[in-house]
């Protein structure tokens, strides 16, 4: 029976006509194959292809088996309903298969324009055809120490080599320094497959490469391996060995970008620059920028970096990693002639650069050097649109929105983001902070739930929510937000800090200073215990003891110290010295400008005429201060740096409201209100002004909003107590009166605010 079947079958040249189909079919896959590689198309059109073509296999067979005869045969009942249903079928089924994967080119045709007006046209990845990668260190396995710098400097070398390709977008796990850090791997090796993926998926990345080194009759031998890491499946793993380790890389490189599936004739017809032309050809360079790069990242030893760097550009002066690695160096300690001169020859040698880099190296030039707003925002925004799915370039563009306060741009960008990566809940929190500042408190609330529902192990979260339920004077939510978020993370200083805040907004004050304390002692890191300083220092300002504010102060530079160079710290001590003036030690704070005004280049320079006019303001000095601020407005408009305008007209508001002007006054701090709505102090001083102008019950309005989010603020309570005795409402004077002075009980003999409001506590209990 079976070969009756076969007979019949033959006769009909159904075999011979399915295996000509099957032929041409392969012929028609690897015809497309060949495109695909030839012309950059979509990937997936080959799978498309097989698919499609699988799937007429029934309708070949039927036309076959009626018309595949010799002779003339009529359309069958069956051909006319199976043929139509079989492509039904098909057109379902490739719907449902490929509706969503772009079966067109793997890149995209943008026309830009560059920093110096130019316009050109490159051919860009689409984003769903770059390929996504997390590299590790390399493990030394040769049980020679004097090797481990190569741990970090083939990671280094192979980063700058895959980033020369636009297929790619590799990171390093310097992202992830804290999660290495509390795993105990704080150099990212020898982690194991299972934490490695982990922390891939955490960054969304579909691939990771990590490896291994041993030295072998003097020669390296270096083992890469790449995996997948949705399944933790080793897709490629191969061993170079030689004697030059930047020539490993460079054959790592060629390797890796086949694995990951970059079309062949891509990399073939791709410039790709030998990874010693960035670093250096020299053994004795590479090896020093190395260990420079490492003093930084995880020791935070500028000095030691600088002095390795130094070596490095001494061996070979066209190291453009160097020179820029050593102009950032130059630039922390404050050696600022030093960083110019070694500045322009990094810019001198910056075409060694892979392109991505060479964007980021001319934006931290035009930031640092030669301050250029106009040039930053369109190396940004040419940076965004040649590289339109890297997030980092999103962000550069991110920080030049936040600095021009252009906050709807802001915020479109932070979707773009979100677009890109969705699984970035992080920037459902920004988005949530524009709102914030823009005192649009319901929107900011919507985006702090979405990000609180999309990341519910996410600390951050959860403190985002408990901030604006305090903005919203919901303070016992703000509490349990707070709670919420300490449980996810315990240690966390800061988050501590604000459960403290809460705490004392409910009128528990004693709890909140044991939760400072608290926060002070948990705190490991200098960095944690310079943030547990600098919140009672707040704390203890707040309360009138200035003396231990100012005690905790100091201790909190102490542990700056510890953690950055000492021109960091000083840029950090010249914006907080209005506490000194406030304690009537004037002299120290103006000591401390002019010891910065000595020493101090720029950038950290651009703090001081902040400094002096925070101090001529506490100090009531209006002429000092108008003259300090044409500096720092000066500065602003220069820089288009928006985001300090509200500082700006806060100033303004003061010196007006010092001349008696204060209608002026009003004006400015409403505008510096309209631009950040969490400066609830600014309405204190609004209020103040309209007392001064006899409007008290404008002024009563303003308190109240002002109390409703800081129901505790002693400052608050005096100004509503002078308002309601102004209105001749003695009782409600005296209890705002009684508030403040609870609150200002241990405050020091000399707070001049405390004396003010116990004599008028005095007058007004003897009328």
């Amino acid at each position: 029976m079976p070969l009756a079947v076969f007979g019949h079958l033959l006769e009909r040249r159904v075999p011979q006509i399915a295996g000509l189909y099957l032929g041409a079919s392969w012929v028609v896959v690897e015809f497309v194959t060949l495109l695909v590689d030839r012309f950059a198309l979509s990937p997936h059109l080959i799978e498309f292809s097989i698919v499609s073509l699988g799937l007429l296999i029934p309708t070949v067979v039927l036309l076959a088996y009626h018309h595949g005869k010799p002779g003339r045969q009529d359309w069958a009942t069956a051909e006319k309903i199976g043929i139509p249903l079989n492509l039904l079928v098909a057109a379902v089924v490739i719907l449902f298969l490929f509706s969503d994967r772009p079966l067109g080119a793997t890149t995209t045709t943008v026309t830009l324009e560059t920093e110096q007006g130019n316009t050109i046209e490159r051919a860009v990845p689409r984003s769903e055809f770059r390929k996504k990668a997390l590299l590790f260190g390399f493990e030394n396995q040769s049980g020679d120490t004097t090797l481990d710098w190569l741990q970090l400097g083939l990671r280094i070398g192979l980063l700058l080599d895959l980033d020369q390709d636009f297929y790619l977008q590799v990171e390093s796990e310097g992202r992830l320094q804290a999660s290495l850090d509390r795993a105990g791997y704080p150099g990212g090796v020898g982690l194991g497959v299972p934490l490695m993926a982990s922390l891939a998926r955490e960054l969304h990345l579909d691939h990771f490469i990590f490896g291994s080194f041993t030295e072998v009759n003097g020669e390296l031998s270096v083992t890469v391996s790449l995996y997948e890491t949705r399944r933790q499946r080793q897709m490629a793993e191969h061993t170079f060995a030689g004697a030059d380790a930047l020539r490993l890389v460079d054959k790592m490189s060629v390797q890796l970008r086949r694995d990951l599936g970059v079309p062949e004739r891509h990399i073939e017809e791709t410039t790709d620059l030998p990874v010693s032309s960035i670093i250096s050809d020299y053994p004795d360079a590479f090896r020093h920028v190395s260990v420079a790069i490492s003093e930084m990242l995880s020791y935070n030893d500028w000095g030691a970096a600088r002095d390795h760097l130094e070596r490095a550009v001494a061996v070979d002066p066209a190291s453009v990693l160097a020179l820029h690695e050593l102009s950032v160096a130059y630039l922390v300690l404050n050696e600022r002639e030093k960083a110019d001169s070694v500045s322009q020859l990094t810019l001198r040698y910056l075409y060694k650069l892979p392109e991505s880099w060479q964007y980021d190296v001319r934006y931290f030039y035009h930031e640092n050097f030669e301050p250029d707003a106009e040039q930053r925002l369109r190396i940004a925004e040419t940076k965004v649109r040649l590289f339109p799915d890297d997030i980092e370039s999103h962000e550069m563009l991110v920080r030049e929105y936040q600095r021009r306060n252009r906050t709807d741009e802001l915020v479109a960008e932070y979707l773009q983001i979100l677009e890109l990566d969705p699984s970035r809940y992080e920037y459902l929190g920004q988005i949530g902070g524009v709102y914030h500042r823009r005192g649009e408190f319901e929107r900011a609330l919507e985006y702090y739930e979405r990000y609180a529902e999309a990341a519910p192990s996410d600390y951050s979260a959860f403190q985002a929510l408990g901030t604006i339920h305090a903005a919203l004077g919901e303070h016992e939510r703000a509490r349990s937000y707070f709670e919420q978020s300490r449980v996810l993370d315990p240690d966390n200083v800061w988050v501590m800090g604000d459960l403290a805040a809460a705490l004392f907004n409910l009128g528990r004050f004693e709890e909140s200073l044991r939760q400072f304390q608290e926060a002070l002692q948990t705190a490991i890191s200098p960095l944690d215990r310079a943030s547990a300083h600098a919140r009672l220092s707040t704390h203890y300002n707040l309360l009138g003891q200035l003396g231990r504010a100012i005690e905790h102060k100091e201790l909190e530079w102490a542990e700056l110290e510890r953690q950055y160079p000492s021109a960091a710290v000083a840029f950090r001590k010249v914006s907080s010295l209005d506490l000194f003036a406030a304690a009537g030690d004037e002299e120290r704070a103006f000591e401390v400008l002019r010891r910065a005004e000595a020493e101090l280049t720029a950038p950290f320079s651009r703090s001081i005429p902040v400094g002096y006019l925070n101090v001529y303001l506490e100090l009531g000095d209006a002429d000092n201060a108008e003259r300090a601020l044409a500096d720092v407005e000066a500065y602003v408009d220069e820089q288009e740096t928006e985001s300090q305008r509200a500082l700006v007209l806060h100033a303004e508001g003061r010196i007006r409201e010092m001349r008696g002007e204060y209608e002026e006054a009003i004006a400015s701090y409403r505008r510096a209100l309209a631009l950040d709505a969490t400066g609830t102090y600014v309405k204190r001083r609004i209020a103040s002004c309209y007392r001064q102008l006899e409007r008290l019950e404008e002024a009563e309005a303003y308190l109240q909003e002002h109390l409703k989010v800081t129901p505790y603020n002693p400052m608050a309570h005096h100004e509503l107590a002078l308002v309601y005795a102004d209105m001749g409402d003695r009782d409600k004077a005296l209890e705002h009166l009684r508030i403040a002075l609870t609150i200002w009980s241990d405050a020091d003999p000399g707070f001049q605010p405390a004396r003010e409001a116990r004599a008028k506590l005095a007058e007004l209990e003897s009328v």
